[in-house]
């Protein structure tokens, strides 16, 4: 979610809007202001005092919230200020939708499966859904002329991107299983890319796998900004992400298991693609899981055949390029604000039970 919100702060400032974000201080606050953002620090403690506050950084036009203390938040300054507000919604939890889908302009949902829980809860709300996925920077994530058979002899190599949190732990819960099952006749090198809370677990497993086997197989490369994550990708056989990075491994050319907050979809397929992006890449409307041992079975059997994992990166680094491309869906949300403000509370013309990817 930061990566997304920070670049679509950063859009909007290029093209000429103000725009004031309210969040916890922190490195994400620092990094707002280097795209000329304000940024009102809170920890939405007293949410009627830090209306009062923001009301003095306007006028604004318009309002976009997340759930939770955000969403509170929002509805009180659009309120107060008279503008429309619009929200996203990104899993499992819907933030009581039902009582609230009414005081939204627009709900973006970032999946189908979202979506299709959202109007399950507030069927009223169909005509203000759009679907609004997370997209890939393909100026910075694309190896199309990288993509070659993987090399005989060696041992695969996986990165695993991704944040280390209490809402993650089916992740670091798999991950720890994973590296308990790897058998001699199927041994990965692993890349873990990214910190947070739960960290410590994955250190803890990873000196056991290590002992096990009496070498390095799992680095740690904590958090790391888009360009050394890049340089991380290229040297990877196959990744093992959620969300947003399960699609920027996808357009490298990276065959990908899917593993996010709601547990593991597995090796994403050609045949699965579809299927891997309505859950978001393993998060809310996961209908099955994979086992552990299925996943590294999964892997193998595509490293040992230079055809079939020739294939499998092409097919999905084409599918994130067609359907992701974080510049379309930057612009489409651009188009939709402005559609909100000249149309305010207006519904949707068409209500499309799928995303309209552009070709």
């Amino acid at each position: 979610m930061h990566e997304n919100v920070r670049e679509t702060v950063r859009r909007l400032c290029i093209h000429g809007a103000r725009v004031t974000v309210v969040c916890s201080g922190g490195p994400f606050a620092a990094s707002l202001r280097e795209t000329s953002a304000q940024v009102l620090e809170t920890d939405y403690e007293l949410i009627n005092g830090l209306v009062k506050e923001a009301l003095k950084w306007g006028p604004f036009d318009l309002v976009h919230v997340h759930p939770g203390p955000s969403r509170e938040f929002g509805l009180r300054l659009a309120r107060v200020a008279g503008i429309p507000v619009c929200l996203t919604l990104h899993g499992e939890w819907l933030d009581n939708i039902h009582m609230f889908w009414d005081r939204f302009a627009r709900i973006f949902t970032v999946s189908q499966a979202v979506r299709d829980k959202t109007l399950k809860a507030a069927p009223a709300a169909a005509g203000f859904v759009e679907m609004m996925p997370n997209g890939v920077d393909l100026e910075k994530f694309t190896v199309y002329q990288r993509l070659a058979p993987p090399e005989s002899g060696r041992r695969p190599r996986v990165i695993v991107a991704s944040r280390f949190d209490a809402d993650k732990q089916r992740l670091t819960d798999f991950l720890v299983e994973l590296w308990q099952v790897q058998k001699p006749e199927a041994v990965f090198h692993w890349e873990v890319a990214g910190t947070g809370t739960q960290i410590g677990q994955l250190q803890q497993a990873a000196d056991r796998l290590n002992r096990t086997y009496g070498t390095d197989l799992v680095r740690f490369h904590g958090w790391l900004e888009a360009s050394a994550l890049y340089e991380l990708y290229t040297v990877c056989d196959f990744s093992i992400s959620p969300g947003r990075s399960a699609m920027e491994s996808m357009a490298m050319g990276l065959p990908t298991v899917a593993l996010g907050s709601q547990g593991c979809f597995g090796l994403i397929t050609p045949d699965r693609t579809d299927q891997a992006a309505w859950s978001n890449f393993g998060g809310a409307g996961l209908l099955e899981q994979t086992a552990p041992t299925s996943v590294l079975e999964e892997m193998l059997r595509l490293w040992q055949s230079s055809a079939k994992f020739l294939a499998t990166a092409r097919f999905v680094a084409d599918y994130i390029h067609k359907n992701f491309d974080a510049a379309h869906w930057h612009d489409q949300l651009e188009s939709t604000y402005l559609s909100v403000l000249n149309g305010e509370m207006r519904p949707l013309v068409s209500d499309a039970k799928s995303p309209q990817f552009p070709t």
